[in-house]
């Protein structure tokens, strides 16, 4: 037994009321195409039973299947190992930017303590007795420069006067 005859399209007729579906210009009565349907056209075309094979009513079909999932799994299989290259590249580049910060912080942190340290020992001379004494030496200096500065120019005379005193004779 072949596989029943396609249904012919025909042309001209109110499509609405006589057709299941309309293929562009090819139109199709619905009776002929369930007619076709019930013959066993459709499993003929699914199965491969139109190639005119001798396999088993399945094989056809099953071949096909089996061939679109060995190349689902291929293309799986190479989007996974792309994914887990990217993901390794990924980690090892956290990682080392991890590194990298956790690095960057120890120094951060070792120069704020300098910086503190610093910092204390600079308050601590300031508030020293050593400094206060210091800075008044300095207002005395600056108090006596003004002064310096504010002399006028005098012209100081000096006279000698001899006097004699009884028994010095010169």
């Amino acid at each position: 037994m072949g596989m029943p005859p396609f249904p012919q399209p025909v042309r001209g007729i109110n499509i609405s009321a006589t057709t299941k579906n309309d293929r562009g210009d090819a139109t199709f009565r619905a009776a002929e195409i369930e007619a076709w349907q019930v013959a066993g056209g459709l499993e003929w075309v699914l199965l491969g039973k139109s190639t005119g094979a001798t396999r088993n009513e399945g094989d056809y079909l099953m071949s096909d299947v089996t061939e679109a999932y060995e190349k689902a799994n291929l293309v799986i299989s190479n989007a996974n190992t792309a994914y887990n290259k990217t993901v390794v590249d990924f980690r090892s580049t956290i990682k080392n930017d991890m590194t990298s910060i956790a690095a960057s912080a120890d120094k951060v942190q070792k120069e704020s303590v300098k910086l503190s340290a610093a910092y204390r020992a600079s308050i601590s001379l300031l508030n020293s007795p050593e400094m206060i004494t210091a800075i008044e030496n300095a207002e005395r200096l600056a108090a006596a420069l003004t002064a310096i500065s504010q002399v006028q120019p005098n012209k100081i005379a000096f006279a000698v006067i001899e006097t004699q005193t009884k028994g010095d004779k010169c």
